[in-house]
C-alpha cells in the first residue's frame, strides 16, 4: 500500500436484495480504478450471497465474506467489516447505492487535503439533511452517469464542512475511526448510529466534509421495506437513545444542535470509545457490574414501555418466588434516563398492586439504572444468571449480547419454569 496507489476497504453490509447488491458492486468495480478490497457482511440473508462472492473471487476481485446467522443491523455488521479491514481508507456503503465515475478519486482528494478531515460523503438524491441534491433528474443508469459527469464538471473541487452526514456512502480515515471507535450497538438495526459516530469524530477534533462534485444514487430503505421492520418505532426508540446519550431534549422532527452537542465536553475514551469487536464489551470474561444488595440468584429482564408483555414476566416471577427466596429480578429499561426510570417504576408498582403485592412482602425486585458506556454494557449481563425475554422487538439485541456473555436465556417464562432454573453462583 503506497501513497501513489492507496488501498481502500469497502465495507458492504447486506441483508437479501442480491440483485440490487449486484448492481451496486458492478458500479463499484466499473468506477473505482483505485486498489480496493470488498468486505461483504451478510446479515443472515436467504439469498445466496456466498455463491455470488465465489464468482467475484473467480473473476479476480479481492472479496472478504463474513456471515451472521440473522440480521444484526447496519452498525454491528459495519463494525465487523471495519475490524477485518486492511485498507488505509475505509468506505462504508449501503447495497442500495450506485456510485458514479470518479467517486472515490474525488472523495480521497478532499479527505487528503487536511489531516483533520476524518469523514467525507457525496451528494445524493435521497438522504436526510443537506447532502440531498433537489435538482437531480435522470430516468435510468445512463441518465445517472451523464448527470453525475455534468454535475462533477460544474462543481469541480467544491465542498462544504458539516457536523453530521449520512453513512449511506462515506469515506473514513482509518486512523481517526480507530481513535473514536465504531458504531454503537445500542442503536440496534439502524438509525442515528451514524449521527452518533459523526458527533464523536467532531468531539475528538476532526472535521466532516461533503464533496459537492461527487454524486451517487440512493434507492433508499430497500432493506427496511423487505424486512417489514416497524421503522417508525425503531426511529423513535433510537432517537430516545440518542437524546439520552448526548444529553439532549428535543423533538425528532426538529434538527438538533449537532455542533453544540459535540463540543459540550472533550472526548473521553473511557466514555466515548465504542469497540469494533463485540467481544471486547460482551464476553464471559467481562467484569460483572456490582449490584448492591442483589441476591445470589439473579434474573435479568429488559422492560419495554411500548410493550406490556414484560409485566406478565414480572407476574410469573412473583408467582414463583417469595420474599425469603435468594432471588432478585433485575429490571432494566433502556435508555436508563430518569424520566424513563420514573415511568418504569410507576408501571412496576401498578403491576405489583394488581397481583396484591403492593409495598413490602413480595420477592426481591431491583430497578437497575446505572450509566454504562459502550465498552461496559456487558457488565450488566455478567452480573445476572439468566436473561428473561418477554417478546419485545429489541429482544434480538438483548439475546445477542447475552449469548456473547454466556448467559442462559428463557423465552416468555412461566412460574414453574422459573422455579426450576438452577441458582447461579453468587457474585460479589
Amino acid at each position: 500500500m503506497s501513497e501513489e496507489n492507496p488501498c481502500a476497504s469497502i465495507v458492504l453490509p447486506v441483508h437479501d436484495h442480491l440483485e440490487l447488491t449486484r448492481t451496486c458492486v458492478r458500479a463499484l468495480i466499473e468506477h473505482t480504478p483505485e486498489e480496493f478490497e470488498l468486505i461483504v457482511v451478510d446479515n443472515g440473508s436467504t439469498d445466496d450471497f456466498r455463491s455470488w462472492v465465489s464468482a467475484l473471487r473467480a473473476e479476480g476481485q479481492a472479496v472478504v465474506y463474513l456471515r451472521n446467522e440473522r440480521n444484526e443491523g447496519f452498525g454491528f455488521a459495519s463494525n465487523q467489516g471495519i475490524a477485518a479491514a486492511l485498507g488505509e481508507w475505509i468506505v462504508l456503503i449501503n447495497n442500495d447505492v450506485i456510485v458514479t465515475e470518479g467517486w472515490l478519486t474525488r472523495l480521497l482528494a478532499l479527505a487528503r487535503s487536511g489531516d483533520d478531515i476524518a469523514m467525507v460523503g457525496p451528494r445524493t438524491n435521497r438522504a436526510s439533511g443537506p447532502q440531498v441534491l433537489p435538482e437531480a433528474a435522470y430516468d435510468d443508469l445512463d441518465g445517472l452517469a451523464a448527470f453525475a459527469r455534468r454535475h462533477a464538471r460544474e462543481h469541480a473541487g467544491e465542498h462544504r464542512f458539516l457536523t453530521r452526514i449520512v453513512a449511506l456512502c462515506v469515506l473514513v480515515r482509518r486512523s481517526a475511526l480507530f481513535e473514536v471507535g465504531g458504531f454503537d450497538p445500542c442503536f440496534w438495526l439502524g438509525n442515528f448510529e451514524d449521527d452518533d459516530l459523526c458527533l464523536r469524530l467532531v468531539r475528538r477534533g476532526y472535521r466532516i466534509a461533503v464533496a459537492d462534485d461527487v454524486y451517487v444514487h440512493h434507492f433508499g430503505s430497500a432493506t427496511w421495506r423487505r424486512s417489514r421492520i416497524d421503522y417508525a418505532r425503531l426511529m423513535q426508540e433510537n432517537w430516545e437513545w440518542f437524546c439520552h446519550k448526548w444529553n439532549y431534549q428535543g423533538e425528532m422532527t426538529t434538527p438538533y444542535p449537532a455542533l453544540r452537542l459535540a463540543k459540550a465536553r472533550a472526548f473521553a475514551r473511557e466514555v466515548d470509545y465504542v469497540p469494533f469487536r463485540h467481544e471486547e464489551s460482551f464476553a464471559p470474561e467481562v467484569e460483572p457490574l456490582p449490584l448492591v444488595d442483589a441476591r445470589p440468584h439473579r434474573l435479568l429482564l429488559f422492560a419495554d414501555l411500548r410493550d406490556e408483555r414484560w409485566r406478565e414476566v414480572v407476574r410469573q416471577y412473583c408467582l414463583a418466588f417469595g420474599s425469603e427466596d435468594p432471588t432478585t429480578l433485575i429490571v432494566r429499561m433502556e435508555p436508563p434516563s430518569q424520566s424513563v426510570v420514573t415511568r418504569l417504576s410507576a408501571r412496576l408498582e401498578e403491576t405489583l398492586a394488581r397481583i396484591g403485592l403492593a409495598g413490602d412482602g413480595g420477592p426481591d425486585i431491583l430497578v437497575e439504572q446505572s450509566e454504562l458506556p459502550p465498552h461496559s454494557r456487558g457488565a450488566l449481563y455478567r452480573a445476572a444468571g439468566t436473561l428473561l425475554l418477554a417478546g419485545s422487538p429489541r429482544d434480538g439485541l438483548y439475546a445477542r449480547e447475552a449469548l456473547s456473555c454466556g448467559l442462559p436465556m428463557v423465552n416468555s417464562p412461566s412460574a414453574a419454569l422459573l422455579r426450576d432454573l438452577p441458582a447461579c453462583a453468587a457474585r460479589k
